[in-house]
């Protein structure tokens, strides 16, 4: 087990020795291999502490699967909508804190970090239909507290907003938008030990 308070370095070397003897090595270099980035090693797994995977996902940049927000919107349906479409597709991280408006930079939630978790529990538990499996965490990166909300790809297809008149969202590139008809019909194909049935939802 080898620890990295400050992150994965550039350069890594592992190597299993005994004696003088080299028994076995992995060139680890860049973190590619940690990270996901390069070829899978068989006898090499890495399990990542919350800051160093969330200063990953900002290395990363904006994609399908990653979105960065300032603060908590004033419309919070900006933030909710790509919450369904990250359920509705292969789960995603939205991460609170970080200003995109020229370079990415790191500016923490303004707010109590509590305060803001427990707002963004009841925003997703009172908006969000279904409910998807959602993880808001906050980690201090460079001196000040981001959040980052984990939301798990959904085995209950498809997610939207306000349940007195679902609104179905998807993910295409780093941009959410809301789904056209064919694209709601899709979602609404679950598979269940084999069997497929159409969900069907009134405008």
């Amino acid at each position: 087990q080898c620890l990295f308070p400050d992150g994965i370095p550039a350069a890594l070397w592992i190597v299993l020795s005994r004696g003088d003897s080299w028994l076995d090595y992995r060139d680890l270099g860049q973190g590619r291999y940690l990270t996901g980035y390069g070829p899978q090693v068989e006898n090499v797994t890495a399990e990542r502490d919350q800051r160093t995977r969330v200063e990953e996902l900002i290395y990363r940049g904006e994609g399908e699967t990653i979105e960065f927000k300032g603060q908590i919107p004033p419309k919070h349906d900006v933030l909710l909508k790509t919450v369904a479409a990250f359920a509705n597709r292969q789960g995603g991280t939205i991460i609170l804190g970080i200003d995109k408006d020229e370079d990415v930079t790191i500016v923490g939630v303004s707010e109590p970090v509590g305060g803001v978790k427990d707002q963004l529990t009841n925003m997703i538990r009172d908006t969000l239909v279904p409910q998807p499996n959602v993880q808001i965490e906050d980690v201090e990166i460079e001196g000040k507290r981001v959040i980052s909300i984990d939301v798990e790809k959904g085995v209950s297809p498809p997610y939207g907003l306000h349940a007195d008149k679902p609104v179905f969202y998807v993910r295409r590139g780093a941009n959410t938008f809301r789904a056209r008809q064919d694209e709601v019909r899709a979602l609404g194909q679950v598979t269940d030990a084999g069997n497929t049935r159409l969900r069907t939802f009134g405008r």
